[in-house]
């Protein structure tokens, strides 16, 4: 065994209801990298069925042992896709009679949405237009008027009022609801505020989205790179992660995680921790806001960031700072050019 695999062997990995230990830091690269193709390849197919000639070809990628937690993982995938595809029809089949009976697109999909909201937010009715739209497996949901989008995100985190971090986000996930809007189907939505401008300015709609689909995604599709600290949740240190990681994916974000745990809307997320677990998330933030500054030009890549991502998922959050630092001297010796040596966060024997 290698000094790097040695080095490696020693992490926490998540062995409950996952993917098998890794053996190797080469392992971790490929079945991450597998991660991201899959993920790529089933949002791109939108709606529709994914076709298991590519699925094969993808997994491929990944050693034979992690196959039955993809497969897991695209059941998960595909049971929200076949949800969020029946409700879709029912509501294209609905918009097209209000059409026929002289109501105009627009103002059908606007009636829609009013009805989302209204069952939301217990019969209240909306003060402006609440845009809906898929987004693969996700029901969208764009709120004209900010107090509305407030009202939605006090449903979707269980809060009595809105408070700083409500009026400081922009956009939230909310897990699978079964309302009788949707048909009683399970189906997750993410809701945006437009901002009042009408418009986002470029990018950021974008950098939004994939910041809270990668909520759902690490809460659904691919479950079995569940958080290592536990179940996600709204409160400890896999909520931490949970929040990290989407930042991470943020192209607003990701720049400025070595601010995260000051950052007012997330400060209840460090405010309910234990002391020593408050301890292990701020310095496994500065480990790896220190690794995105050493490599700043690299991981200025999307999908290399994604990369990054579905590895650190499955590693302890304790365990961080060791582990960039192996990850850093594995990039340097496959991949000298991208990665020069300067990244060490700790000392490695």
């Amino acid at each position: 065994m290698s000094e790097l695999e040695r080095g490696f062997s020693g992490f926490s990995i998540q062995k409950y209801d996952g993917p098998p230990g890794f053996t190797s830091m080469g392992e971790n690269v490929a079945v991450a990298k597998t991660a991201v193709a899959l993920e790529e390849y089933l949002e791109s197919l939108g709606l529709e069925n994914p076709v298991p000639e590519k699925i094969l070809e993808i997994l491929g990628g990944a050693p034979r042992a992690f196959t039955p937690y993809f497969t897991q993982a695209l059941d998960n995938y595909i049971r929200a896709q076949k949800f969020a595809r029946q409700w879709h029809d029912g509501f294209l089949a609905g918009v097209q009679r209000r059409q026929q009976e002289g109501v105009t697109e627009d103002e059908a999909r606007a009636e829609v949405g009013a009805q989302i909201f209204s069952q939301i937010a217990d019969g209240k009715t909306a003060r402006g237009l609440i845009h809906p739209k898929m987004q693969g497996p996700v029901l969208v949901l764009m709120c004209t008027d900010e107090q509305d989008y407030l009202e939605l995100y006090d449903r979707g985190k269980h809060e009595e009022s809105p408070g700083v971090a409500a009026k400081g986000s922009a956009g939230f996930y909310r897990p699978e609801e079964d309302l009788s809007i949707f048909g009683g189907l399970p189906i997750h939505t993410i809701a945006f505020r437009i901002p009042k401008e009408g418009k986002f300015p470029p990018g950021e709609l974008d950098a939004l989205l994939r910041h809270e689909l990668q909520h759902f995604i690490q809460r659904v599709a691919l479950g079995m790179f569940t958080v290592t600290e536990g179940k996600v949740d709204t409160v400890g240190l896999g909520a931490v992660k949970d929040e990290l990681l989407a930042h991470l994916r943020d192209q607003r974000l990701y720049q400025s995680l070595a601010s995260f745990p000051r950052n007012e809307i997330y400060t209840k997320l460090f405010s309910v921790l234990l002391d020593t677990d408050n301890a292990v998330a701020r310095e496994a933030i500065g480990a790896l806001a220190k690794y995105l500054d050493s490599y700043a030009e690299v991981l200025s890549s999307e999908r290399e960031r994604a990369v990054l991502v579905y590895q650190l998922s499955s590693i302890n959050m304790g365990d961080f700072p060791r582990w960039l630092t192996i990850l850093a001297r594995y990039n340097q010796m496959h991949n000298p050019e991208r990665y020069p040596p300067p990244y060490t966060y700790v000392t490695m024997p």
